[in-house]
C-alpha cells in the first residue's frame, strides 16, 4: 500500500514565505555589472536623467521593504512620439555585452522604447551635433523594445542586437571603450513611442545596468 504524505500548516507557510522571497528578489546576478541606474532615488533621478517633449516621469516610492521604487514613465502621444529620456555615462563599456533593465508593464498598450546607445569616436568625453541637432563623431546604436506585458519583466539586450542607425558619422563599430581619451558609452537615451496615433504610454524602469552574460558571447 502507497504512503499518502499531507503537508502541514507550518509547510505551506514556509511555502508562502520563500514565494515572497522570490517575488521580491534582488535581480539576477551576472559574471560583471556595471550600474547605470537603479532608481531609488528622487534627487538622483531629477539630477541625473534629461528629459523632454510630452514624456513625464514620476518617482515612485516603494513603501515597504516588499515593494520597489522605481521611475514611472507616462505621456500623450503626438503622432506616435511622446518625447525621451536620457543619461550620460561616459564608461568604458567594452567588458560587458548586455543592457539589462527591469521594466514594469501595464498591459499590451503601455507602449514601446527605443533605446539608444552612443559611442564615442572623437576621443572627447563630449556628445557633439551638427546644426541639425544630429549626433556627429559618434556612433547610434537603436533596439526596439515594445513593452506589450503585464506586471515586472527583467528585459536582457546583447549589444549585438543593436543596430547602427548613423552609418558615416563615426567609425560604423560597437568599441565603447576610453583609451587614448575617448569616453567610450557616452550616454543611454529612450525614445518613448505609443502604440496608437494619438494615444498614451505608461512604462517603469527599474535597475539599468550593463552586464556580462556568458551565454550571448556567442551571439
Amino acid at each position: 500500500m502507497s504512503k499518502r504524505y499531507s503537508l502541514n500548516k507550518f509547510t505551506y507557510i514556509a511555502f508562502f514565505c520563500f514565494g515572497a522571497l522570490l517575488a521580491f528578489a534582488s535581480p539576477l546576478k551576472y559574471d560583471d555589472t556595471l550600474t547605470v541606474e537603479t532608481f531609488n532615488n528622487a534627487a538622483g533621478l531629477q539630477t541625473n536623467w534629461w528629459i523632454f517633449d510630452n514624456l513625464k516621469r514620476d518617482f515612485v516610492e516603494g513603501k515597504d521593504k516588499n515593494s520597489r521604487s522605481y521611475a514611472k514613465l507616462s505621456g500623450a502621444a503626438t503622432d506616435y512620439y511622446v518625447g525621451g529620456t536620457g543619461i550620460y555615462l561616459g564608461k568604458d563599456a567594452m567588458p560587458y555585452n548586455a543592457l539589462v533593465i527591469d521594466i514594469l508593464g501595464f498591459g499590451e498598450d503601455s507602449g514601446r522604447l527605443r533605446i539608444q546607445l552612443y559611442d564615442d569616436d572623437n576621443n572627447s568625453y563630449q556628445m557633439q551635433t551638427d546644426e541639425n541637432n544630429n549626433p556627429i563623431n559618434v556612433d547610434l546604436f537603436e533596439y526596439d523594445l515594445p513593452v506589450d506585458w503585464e506586471g515586472w519583466r527583467t528585459v536582457e539586450i546583447p549589444f549585438s542586437d543593436f543596430v547602427l542607425v548613423n552609418p558615416g558619422a563615426g567609425d560604423g563599430r560597437w568599441n565603447p571603450h576610453t583609451r587614448n581619451g575617448s569616453g567610450g558609452q557616452l550616454q543611454v537615451q529612450m525614445l518613448v513611442i505609443a502604440t496608437s496615433q494619438y494615444g498614451s504610454i505608461n512604462i517603469g524602469m527599474d535597475n539599468l545596468l550593463l552586464a556580462k552574460i556568458a551565454r550571448f558571447d556567442k551571439k
